[in-house]
């Protein structure tokens, strides 16, 4: 405690360790957060090439935050807020680039057809053990 403070009885001002971490990390979350709605409102190819290099860093960098913040029991909006940017920012960076519909349509016109020329013989197998084990189990005619 400073020699004024003991003085005048005063305490001396308590910074929450929350700001304190904060005020270190913030520009980068803003940074991040600016890029990943900019990916999200008009796709990757929107991005320039420094904000594509920069997003990979970024992201790494607030993933640690967030594990820093839940180590040392930040306030719950902090967590709450980089639980959220990171998620967002991992849908950006790992998630499909194309839609669902170009997903399924690429599924079965590609990847369908090439998993049944792949696994041909034991599907052959398959189709002749049932074909020959059917007139087996039919039941007899009792006359």
């Amino acid at each position: 405690m400073s020699p004024r403070c003991a003085r005048s009885g005063a305490r001396p001002a308590l910074v929450l360790r929350s700001t304190e971490f904060r005020r270190g990390r913030e520009a980068a979350w803003r940074d991040m957060e600016t890029i990943v709605a900019k990916a999200e409102r008009s796709g990757l190819a929107a991005l320039s090439t420094e904000e594509l290099q920069r997003l990979p860093l970024l992201y790494r960098s607030t993933l640690s935050a967030l594990s820093v913040a839940r180590a040392i029991a930040l306030d719950r909006h902090l967590l709450l807020y980089l639980e959220n940017l990171s998620l967002r920012a991992f849908l950006v960076v790992y998630g499909p680039r194309q839609s669902m519909l170009a997903g399924c349509r690429d599924f079965f016109a590609r990847g369908f057809p090439a998993a049944v020329r792949a696994a041909g013989m034991p599907i052959l197998i398959a189709f002749l053990a049932i074909a020959v084990g059917t007139p087996g189990g039919l039941p007899a005619d009792d006359k």
